[in-house]
């Protein structure tokens, strides 16, 4: 069955058995890549696309997803369905070349199918907060990279066009305008003008090995970025402490005296009040 973004994708890409054998293999990461690029990459795809550095950046997303589903205890269900989601989302936005605003607007329609238990409709399988988790995971790491890995997997294409000869008199489209002015031309005049022109057309080969340094020194930056955050918010946390534990003892110390100072009051209103006898 073809998968599109109102299907329900439990059980489907990545079946409940292959999960469980991924997660059986997740303690080794070569054995763990392995797997999904032998029985779920090369088993349903057959696509010339579908390149090394494509699978390399591939493998590296589901791997992220597989944390993300540990931080979450996911059950084998839950695995199953994010891994298919993740891999049908993947596919598609670099296959129809999506912006990255209906790349992300697709997801959340998939997974809004897959938050609530009301058949045919909607299907139970995430909660609330998991479901916020897995958009908070897409937009900071997959989509926060995804121009890098549209970039890192597009071949470019130039064209060069040269005359052959000066555009005389007998240019057989009329006076040359600018590329906003111009008009679609008659097809009968294509094979005219081919004496004109020479075209050329050069394609550009992404350099595979570089590109994909290029990616993992982004993502390591991006790692000891995040690792940084935390260090930094832990150091705010302990000034915080200690500061806390200072306004505290300060707000003691002026309570103590305040209480002095109103006993002491008391007493001396008291005084004169109620002044003792003189015997």
């Amino acid at each position: 069955m073809k998968l599109n973004s109102d299907s329900f994708f439990y059980n489907t890409i990545y079946s409940r058995e292959k999960v469980l054998l991924l997660i059986e293999k997740a303690n080794n990461p070569s054995e763990f890549r392995s797997y999904i690029s032998t029985n779920i990459i090369k088993a349903n795809r057959n696509d010339p696309k579908f390149n090394e550095f494509r699978e390399e950046i591939y493998l590296d997303i589901i791997g992220n997803v597989y944390k993300l589903g540990l931080k979450l205890r996911f059950c084998i269900e839950k695995f199953s369905t994010l891994f298919s989601i993740i891999d049908f989302v993947f596919n598609e936005n670099l296959d129809q070349k999506m912006t990255t605003n209906d790349g992300y607007e697709m997801i959340k329609k998939i997974l809004s199918r897959h938050l609530y238990q009301c058949e045919p409709y909607s299907i139970g399988i995430f909660t609330e907060k998991e479901y916020q988790e897995i958009l908070k995971f897409m937009r900071d790491d997959f989509f926060r990279y995804f121009s890098l890995y549209e970039v890192s997997l597009t071949k470019f294409i130039d064209y060069n066009i040269f005359t052959q000869k000066p555009l005389e008199e007998d240019w057989p489209i009329g006076a040359c305008e600018s590329l906003d002015q111009g008009e679609m031309i008659e097809p009968a005049l294509v094979k005219v003008l081919e004496e004109y022109f020479v075209n050329e057309v050069m394609v550009m080969e992404i350099n595979v090995e570089e590109e994909k340094q290029d990616l993992k020194l982004w993502i390591n930056e991006k790692e000891e970025n995040e690792v940084k955050e935390i260090e930094i918010t832990e150091e705010m946390k302990k000034v915080e402490r200690e500061v806390e534990e200072k306004l505290r003892s300060v707000r003691q110390g002026v309570g103590n005296k305040l209480e002095t100072a109103e006993k002491n009051v008391k007493e001396q209103v008291e005084e004169i009040l109620n002044p003792k006898k003189k015997k």
